[in-house]
């Protein structure tokens, strides 16, 4: 699979270079548009790669025109996981995103509608989910060692004017 990274910081190029271990995968391309770090994504590729191939770009829909690419390691900032999933599914790029996916059921509906509508896969990460110390605290839920559950609580952070914006104006169930 020829991938594109999408968000060249720290998590961005950590996962660029466990992809890049994969017998099946090659990180071609890298976009960000803070400049320093893409530079640091493509030499990261580059030195994973053995080569100094790897095409960077400052804008994501440039990465996503034409057919070099098979898939998008999402890795940007939160607020534009939704945006960049739905616009490289319209590419016909298969997607694998960072946590959280999307910061609301808007967001959401609106992915799985151009994954459904595309055909193309997605996948995201949620590592924390699979570390030692969270199937520990749910073994222990399952069973039963803290009591019957009753109440369960799921914070996000709601202090930043785009998540209140979407709280204010996205239906909830």
């Amino acid at each position: 699979l020829a991938l594109g990274l999408i968000g060249c910081g720290g998590r961005g190029r950590w996962l660029a270079r466990h992809f890049s271990e994969l017998d099946d995968c090659v990180v071609v391309a890298a976009c960000d548009v803070d400049r320093s770090q893409l530079a640091k994504g493509v030499a990261d590729i580059n030195k994973a790669n053995g080569n100094q191939d790897c095409r960077d770009f400052p804008d994501f829909r440039r990465l996503l025109e034409g057919d070099e690419l098979d898939a998008v390691i999402i890795a940007t900032p939160d607020h534009w996981h939704a945006l960049t999933g739905i616009t490289a599914a319209r590419a016909g790029k298969h997607v694998y995103c960072e946590k959280p996916l999307c910061n609301s059921i808007g967001e959401s509906k609106a992915l799985r509608d151009a994954i459904v509508e595309t055909g193309v896969k997605l996948q995201t990460g949620s590592h924390e989910r699979s570390r030692d110390n969270a199937r520990f605290c749910a073994e222990l839920v399952r069973n039963g060692y803290i009591g019957k559950l009753q109440e369960m609580q799921i914070n996000l952070p709601t202090n930043q004017d785009h998540h209140n914006d979407v709280r204010e104006h996205d239906e909830m169930p």
